[in-house]
């Protein structure tokens, strides 16, 4: 599937806005092909996606956070690698369409905040750029861009930063981003400070929990934030592979916060559950409250995205406390050593 799209510029998004797929009731009538979060726009980018040859595994999942630039002639990619790990990574029709699948499937590119992406610049299955970063034009990104880099060439490397290491991390904590549109309206002049004195003026004001992860002991935690409910839900694929073999050493960490946590939510994910009691694995179920997720990724090990539209805010926040990302868009999912 190629599909062009243009999203609001210059003036950018006025909320957060999921842009779904029109299939003339097909499969994938109401797909979500990208959201994208205030203040940010498209000029006009180029998605190639897989998702058209199989829709039921859903592979698929661009998130644009808040006041992110995407310019002309920008190509996002996804899910469209051939099994280049396998014999054969051709497509032989003696074989009759089987495949070894050897290679990941990849399907996720993750915008955070304040990202500029300028033009014809290629971002590759897979990557996140995180954020305040820079992608140069031209550029061809294949692994994720840390916050605050600025990255250009064929694959794309760090040319340089845009600020000090300690400023990038004080920004990362103050994440004006986040602010409501109120807060940003009424600091305005401090938005447009030197970057040292709006970090000297608004890191004590902003709100610092205990960057001390709490993961010394065992077993690994896997964050997993339920999508039950949604139209096209990532949470029984992911739960399919998590239990396809023991992990005792393991724990998963279904959370549903208050608003996702209705009776008939709650029994469908235990009933997926209940298919794979057999499996030695630790799973605990946390619903009926919303829980402060800094502590949450604290304790965690591996988070797993999915489409709902907190994945930006959690991605940066897996960041903020090293924990490490698996995108529920792609297959294999686990790392070989989560047991």
């Amino acid at each position: 599937m190629i599909q062009s799209i243009s999203v609001n510029p210059p003036e950018g998004i006025k909320g957060y806005t999921q842009v779904t797929i029109s299939g003339g009731g097909g499969p994938l009538d109401g797909f979500p092909l990208l959201s994208i979060d205030r203040d940010s726009y498209i000029v006009q980018a180029e998605i190639h996606s897989g998702i058209n040859m199989r829709p039921e595994m859903g592979c698929h999942h661009i998130a644009v956070g808040k006041g992110t630039s995407v310019a002309d002639g920008v190509m996002l990619i996804l899910d469209l690698d051939h099994d280049f790990n396998a014999v054969v990574q051709g497509d032989l029709k003696s074989l009759g369409g089987l495949t070894a699948g050897r290679t990941r499937r990849r399907g996720s590119i993750i915008l955070q905040n304040d990202v500029w992406v300028a033009t014809d610049a290629t971002i590759m299955p897979g990557v996140t750029l995180h954020n305040g970063c820079i992608v140069a034009a031209k550029a061809v990104v294949t692994k994720d861009v840390p916050p605050y880099a600025i990255v250009g060439g064929n694959p794309a490397r760090v040319l340089r930063w845009r600020f000090e290491p300690e400023d990038i991390d004080a920004l990362q904590k103050i994440a004006w981003w986040d602010w409501s549109e109120q807060t940003q309206r009424m600091r305005k002049k401090d938005l447009a400070l030197p970057v040292k004195k709006f970090i000297e003026k608004s890191l004590p004001l902003a709100e610092v929990t205990g960057a001390t992860p709490l993961r010394d002991m065992a077993p690994h935690i896997v964050f997993f934030p339920v999508d039950v409910g949604e139209p096209f839900p990532l949470y029984p694929k992911v739960l399919e592979e998590y239990f396809s073999k023991d992990r005792p050493n393991a724990e998963l960490l279904l959370y549903l916060p208050e608003e996702r946590s209705t009776e008939t939510n709650i029994r469908a994910v235990e009933r997926v559950l209940k298919q794979f009691e057999h499996v030695d694995s630790c799973v605990t179920l946390q619903t009926g409250a919303t829980i402060d997720e800094h502590i949450l990724m604290q304790g965690a090990e591996y988070y797993i995205t999915t489409r709902l539209q907190e994945t930006v805010y959690r991605t940066c926040l897996a960041g903020r406390y090293g924990v490490q990302v698996l995108y529920g868009t792609d297959a294999p999912l686990f790392p070989e050593g989560l047991e």
